[in-house]
Protein backbone atom coordinates (compact mmCIF):
# COMPACT_ATOMS: atom_id res chain seq x y z
CA UNK A 1 0.00 0.00 0.00
CA UNK A 2 1.34 3.28 -1.13
CA UNK A 3 2.39 5.59 2.25
CA UNK A 4 0.86 8.88 1.44
CA UNK A 5 3.34 11.53 3.48
CA UNK A 6 0.61 13.58 4.49
CA UNK A 7 -1.51 11.02 6.37
CA UNK A 8 -1.47 11.06 10.48
CA UNK A 9 -0.34 7.18 11.07
CA UNK A 10 -3.52 6.25 13.17
CA UNK A 11 -5.23 7.08 9.87
CA UNK A 12 -2.46 5.24 7.64
CA UNK A 13 -2.26 2.17 9.96
CA UNK A 14 -6.40 1.77 9.86
CA UNK A 15 -6.56 1.81 6.01
CA UNK A 16 -4.15 -0.61 5.95
CA UNK A 17 -6.02 -2.77 8.07
CA UNK A 18 -9.05 -2.05 5.52
CA UNK A 19 -7.30 -2.90 2.81
CA UNK A 20 -5.85 -6.41 4.48
CA UNK A 21 -9.99 -7.26 4.80
CA UNK A 22 -10.43 -6.04 0.90
CA UNK A 23 -7.82 -8.41 -0.18
CA UNK A 24 -9.13 -11.36 2.48
CA UNK A 25 -12.26 -10.77 1.07
CA UNK A 26 -11.03 -10.87 -2.59
CA UNK A 27 -9.38 -13.99 -1.84
CA UNK A 28 -5.99 -12.06 -2.40
CA UNK A 29 -4.15 -13.30 0.62
CA UNK A 30 -0.51 -12.88 -0.07
CA UNK A 31 -1.45 -9.29 0.23
CA UNK A 32 -4.01 -9.58 3.19
CA UNK A 33 -0.88 -11.13 5.29
CA UNK A 34 1.24 -8.63 4.14
CA UNK A 35 -1.15 -5.68 5.04
CA UNK A 36 -2.16 -6.85 8.01
CA UNK A 37 1.17 -8.09 9.15
CA UNK A 38 2.36 -3.97 8.84
CA UNK A 39 -0.62 -2.96 10.46
CA UNK A 40 -0.44 -5.18 13.71
CA UNK A 41 3.26 -3.84 13.71
CA UNK A 42 1.69 0.20 14.04
CA UNK A 43 -1.32 -0.51 16.08
CA UNK A 44 0.82 -2.64 18.59
CA UNK A 45 3.14 1.03 18.58
CA UNK A 46 0.19 2.83 19.02
CA UNK A 47 -1.47 0.45 21.52
CA UNK A 48 -4.24 0.31 19.66
CA UNK A 49 -5.27 -2.79 21.54
CA UNK A 50 -9.08 -3.27 20.15
CA UNK A 51 -7.87 -3.42 16.15
CA UNK A 52 -5.01 -5.25 17.23
CA UNK A 53 -6.74 -7.96 18.11
CA UNK A 54 -9.09 -6.62 14.78
CA UNK A 55 -5.86 -7.21 13.03
CA UNK A 56 -5.29 -10.61 14.61
CA UNK A 57 -8.84 -11.63 13.28
CA UNK A 58 -8.15 -11.01 10.18
CA UNK A 59 -4.40 -12.94 10.31
CA UNK A 60 -6.13 -15.75 11.92
CA UNK A 61 -8.46 -16.20 9.31
CA UNK A 62 -6.36 -15.43 6.46
CA UNK A 63 -3.92 -18.01 7.16
CA UNK A 64 -6.73 -20.77 8.06
CA UNK A 65 -7.64 -19.95 4.42
CA UNK A 66 -4.66 -21.04 3.14
CA UNK A 67 -4.81 -24.19 5.10
CA UNK A 68 -2.27 -23.59 7.96
CA UNK A 69 -4.90 -24.57 10.86
CA UNK A 70 -2.84 -24.80 13.67
CA UNK A 71 -1.00 -20.82 12.65
CA UNK A 72 -4.87 -19.81 12.19
CA UNK A 73 -6.27 -21.20 15.69
CA UNK A 74 -3.00 -19.62 17.16
CA UNK A 75 -3.62 -16.04 16.03
CA UNK A 76 -7.32 -16.19 16.91
CA UNK A 77 -6.72 -17.43 20.00
CA UNK A 78 -4.22 -14.50 20.98
CA UNK A 79 -7.27 -11.95 19.37
CA UNK A 80 -10.09 -13.22 21.83
CA UNK A 81 -7.05 -13.33 24.19
CA UNK A 82 -6.96 -9.46 23.92
CA UNK A 83 -10.26 -8.96 23.45
CA UNK A 84 -10.92 -10.71 26.82
CA UNK A 85 -8.97 -8.29 28.36
CA UNK A 86 -11.27 -5.61 27.20
CA UNK A 87 -14.28 -7.08 27.86
CA UNK A 88 -15.48 -6.39 24.45
CA UNK A 89 -18.41 -8.65 23.91
CA UNK A 90 -18.19 -8.46 20.20
CA UNK A 91 -14.55 -9.10 20.25
CA UNK A 92 -15.00 -12.11 22.41
CA UNK A 93 -18.10 -13.07 20.74
CA UNK A 94 -16.72 -13.10 17.23
CA UNK A 95 -13.41 -14.81 18.41
CA UNK A 96 -15.80 -17.78 19.75
CA UNK A 97 -17.37 -18.18 16.69
CA UNK A 98 -13.95 -17.78 14.23
CA UNK A 99 -12.59 -20.34 16.25
CA UNK A 100 -15.81 -22.51 16.50
CA UNK A 101 -15.74 -22.50 12.56
CA UNK A 102 -11.93 -23.14 12.72
CA UNK A 103 -13.07 -26.27 14.55
CA UNK A 104 -15.32 -27.20 12.36
CA UNK A 105 -13.27 -26.97 9.22
CA UNK A 106 -10.77 -29.63 10.75
CA UNK A 107 -12.74 -32.07 11.53
CA UNK A 108 -12.95 -30.96 15.41
CA UNK A 109 -17.52 -31.38 15.72
CA UNK A 110 -17.23 -31.37 19.43
CA UNK A 111 -15.21 -28.34 20.24
CA UNK A 112 -17.43 -26.23 17.11
CA UNK A 113 -20.08 -27.21 19.20
CA UNK A 114 -18.66 -25.86 22.60
CA UNK A 115 -17.30 -22.90 20.59
CA UNK A 116 -20.15 -21.82 19.18
CA UNK A 117 -22.38 -22.19 21.94
CA UNK A 118 -19.89 -20.33 24.36
CA UNK A 119 -19.94 -17.08 21.28
CA UNK A 120 -24.13 -16.90 21.39
CA UNK A 121 -24.75 -15.18 24.84
CA UNK A 122 -21.86 -12.23 23.75
CA UNK A 123 -22.55 -12.00 20.61
CA UNK A 124 -26.41 -11.49 22.00
CA UNK A 125 -24.79 -8.60 24.58
CA UNK A 126 -23.09 -6.84 21.49
CA UNK A 127 -26.40 -7.06 19.64
CA UNK A 128 -24.49 -7.31 16.58
CA UNK A 129 -27.11 -9.52 13.74
CA UNK A 130 -24.82 -10.26 11.49
CA UNK A 131 -22.49 -12.47 13.52
CA UNK A 132 -25.25 -13.48 15.75
CA UNK A 133 -27.16 -14.90 12.84
CA UNK A 134 -23.83 -16.71 11.05
CA UNK A 135 -23.13 -18.41 14.87
CA UNK A 136 -27.01 -19.59 15.31
CA UNK A 137 -27.18 -21.20 11.85
CA UNK A 138 -23.74 -22.73 12.16
CA UNK A 139 -24.51 -24.16 15.62
CA UNK A 140 -28.22 -24.98 14.52
CA UNK A 141 -26.52 -27.87 11.58
CA UNK A 142 -24.56 -29.07 13.85
CA UNK A 143 -27.22 -29.48 16.49
CA UNK A 144 -29.03 -31.24 13.55
CA UNK A 145 -26.09 -32.98 12.28
CA UNK A 146 -26.22 -34.77 16.02
CA UNK A 147 -30.03 -35.49 15.89
CA UNK A 148 -30.86 -32.02 18.48
CA UNK A 149 -33.61 -31.48 16.69
CA UNK A 150 -35.48 -29.25 19.18
CA UNK A 151 -32.64 -27.60 20.03
CA UNK A 152 -32.18 -26.84 16.06
CA UNK A 153 -35.76 -25.65 15.13
CA UNK A 154 -34.71 -23.41 18.21
CA UNK A 155 -32.17 -21.64 17.02
CA UNK A 156 -33.54 -21.48 13.57
CA UNK A 157 -36.27 -19.77 14.18
CA UNK A 158 -34.37 -16.94 16.35
CA UNK A 159 -32.10 -16.79 13.15
CA UNK A 160 -35.17 -16.50 11.16
CA UNK A 161 -36.80 -13.67 13.45
CA UNK A 162 -33.42 -11.73 13.88
CA UNK A 163 -33.25 -11.60 10.17
CA UNK A 164 -37.06 -10.27 9.82
CA UNK A 165 -36.79 -7.72 12.53
CA UNK A 166 -33.30 -6.59 11.32
CA UNK A 167 -33.81 -6.49 7.22
CA UNK A 168 -30.86 -8.43 7.25
CA UNK A 169 -30.69 -10.83 4.09
CA UNK A 170 -27.19 -11.85 4.02
CA UNK A 171 -28.10 -15.19 5.88
CA UNK A 172 -31.77 -15.42 4.62
CA UNK A 173 -31.11 -18.56 2.15
CA UNK A 174 -28.81 -20.29 4.74
CA UNK A 175 -31.25 -19.74 7.87
CA UNK A 176 -34.54 -21.22 5.26
CA UNK A 177 -31.98 -24.06 4.40
CA UNK A 178 -31.75 -24.81 8.24
CA UNK A 179 -35.24 -24.47 8.88
CA UNK A 180 -36.31 -26.61 6.05
CA UNK A 181 -33.31 -29.05 7.33
CA UNK A 182 -35.26 -29.10 11.12
CA UNK A 183 -38.37 -29.36 9.18
CA UNK A 184 -37.81 -32.97 7.00
CA UNK A 185 -36.38 -34.53 10.12
CA UNK A 186 -39.71 -34.09 11.82
CA UNK A 187 -41.31 -35.66 8.80
CA UNK A 188 -42.56 -32.47 7.30
CA UNK A 189 -42.12 -33.06 4.16
CA UNK A 190 -44.33 -30.35 2.03
CA UNK A 191 -43.23 -27.80 4.75
CA UNK A 192 -39.36 -28.91 4.08
CA UNK A 193 -40.02 -28.46 0.53
CA UNK A 194 -41.61 -25.01 0.79
CA UNK A 195 -38.52 -23.68 2.88
CA UNK A 196 -35.88 -25.20 0.84
CA UNK A 197 -37.83 -23.34 -2.15
CA UNK A 198 -37.75 -20.26 -0.30
CA UNK A 199 -33.81 -20.82 0.12
CA UNK A 200 -33.38 -21.14 -3.59
CA UNK A 201 -35.57 -17.99 -4.13
CA UNK A 202 -33.47 -16.00 -1.61
CA UNK A 203 -30.10 -16.95 -3.02
CA UNK A 204 -31.55 -15.76 -6.56
CA UNK A 205 -32.65 -12.08 -5.35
Amino acid sequence: MAHGPGLPVELRTRLLGVAGALALWRGDYASAVSLFEEALLLFRALGDDWNVGFVLTGLGLTVTFRGELAEGRRLLEESLAVYRVLNDAFGIGLGLLDLGEVAWYAGDLVEARALLKQALAPLRCAGDVYQLVEALINLGGLELGVGEIARAAELAREGLALLRESGLRFYLPEALELAAGVAARQGETERAARLFGAAESARET
